[in-house]
C-alpha cells in the first residue's frame, strides 16, 4: 500500500514537473500579451484625453470669439450662456491643472 502511494506520488510529481516545464513558454507569452495590451490601452487613453483637450480648447476659443463682439444687444441671452460656459470651463481647468 505504501509503495503504491509512493509510486503514485512520484508519477504525479513527474507529470507536474513536465507540465510546468512545458507551460513556461505559454505563461511568458500570456505575460507579454498582457503588457502589450496594457501599453496599448494607456496609449489609447492618452490620445483620447488629448482629443478631448483639443476639442475643449477649440470650443472655448470659438465661444470667446463669438462673445467678443459678434453679438448684438438682442443676443444677450446667448451672450450670458457663453459667459456661463466659459466660467464653467475655467472651473474645470482649475481642477485638472
Amino acid at each position: 500500500m505504501y509503495k503504491q502511494c509512493m509510486e503514485d506520488y512520484e508519477s504525479i510529481k513527474e507529470v507536474t514537473y513536465k507540465s510546468i516545464k512545458n507551460s513556461q513558454h505559454t505563461t511568458t507569452i500570456v505575460h507579454d500579451w498582457k503588457q502589450k495590451i496594457r501599453r496599448i490601452l494607456l496609449d489609447v487613453k492618452s490620445e483620447f484625453n488629448q482629443w478631448i483637450d483639443k476639442f475643449t480648447y477649440k470650443f472655448v476659443d470659438r465661444l470667446s470669439t463669438v462673445g467678443d463682439g459678434m453679438l448684438n444687444e438682442s443676443d444677450s441671452v446667448f451672450s450670458k450662456l457663453v459667459k456661463s460656459m466659459e466660467d464653467q470651463y475655467k472651473q474645470i481647468v482649475k481642477i485638472f491643472y
